[in-house]
């Protein structure tokens, strides 16, 4: 795709904000896109993510396409929305309210991301489909969730081990790798399985 695309691995390197040595680890197949990179090269090479996806190896079901036949008796109503602080807000949504089900779970629940105007603009309508857990489990550490802390607001996290007790985590930014909260108790961490184009 450089080749097609007339592009450099250090140009790469800067469209996707990386070291240039990270472009020949995801060459040699030692380091996999992330989808903020996923999302960056597709905007810039003006094709879907799905595409990106594709050419670097991460395999993409047709049944998961956003333009699939599909039917009602096959959906489910977005429950919510994230914003772009990643907070989640139940029971508001904008756009479509009934998508459809998950191809592979289809007991997943779904919320939109709202982000447009943010820097996380370009996930502006994704699907995030999460199985909803009304607890939280060591097994969801390192994992995209949908976390409620208690006595906070429940929002779109990966789930770090916690330093200052037994049974606390830290909660880290998806998107940027930024940390949000350390060292706070969870009510719950639902797993998220995929994120997909929704609008």
């Amino acid at each position: 795709m450089l080749e097609k695309h007339k592009m450099t691995r250090r140009a790469l390197a800067k469209v996707i904000k990386v070291d240039p040595s990270a472009i020949t680890h995801l060459l040699n197949g030692r380091r996999r896109l992330t989808l903020p990179e996923m999302h960056a090269i597709a905007k810039k090479w003006d094709i879907s993510p799905n595409e990106v996806a594709t050419n670097a190896g991460v395999p993409v079901d047709e049944a998961a396409s956003p333009n699939a036949q599909w039917n009602r008796d096959e959906s489910v109503t977005v429950s919510g929305h994230v914003d772009a602080t990643l907070k989640v807000h139940w029971g508001t949504a904008p756009g479509p309210q009934i998508v459809r089900a998950h191809h592979r779970e289809p007991t997943a629940s779904v919320v939109r991301m709202v982000t447009a105007n943010s820097s996380l603009a370009g996930f502006d309508g994704f699907l995030v489909y999460f199985l909803p857990r009304k607890t939280a489990s060591a097994e969801m550490q390192d994992r995209l969730c949908i976390v409620q802390v208690k006595a906070g607001d429940p929002m779109l996290a990966v789930i770090r081990r916690g330093y200052a007790g037994v049974g606390l985590v830290n909660i880290y930014d998806p998107f940027h790798n930024g940390l949000l909260a350390s060292d706070v108790a969870l009510e719950s961490a639902s797993p998220v399985v995929s994120m997909e184009m929704g609008w």
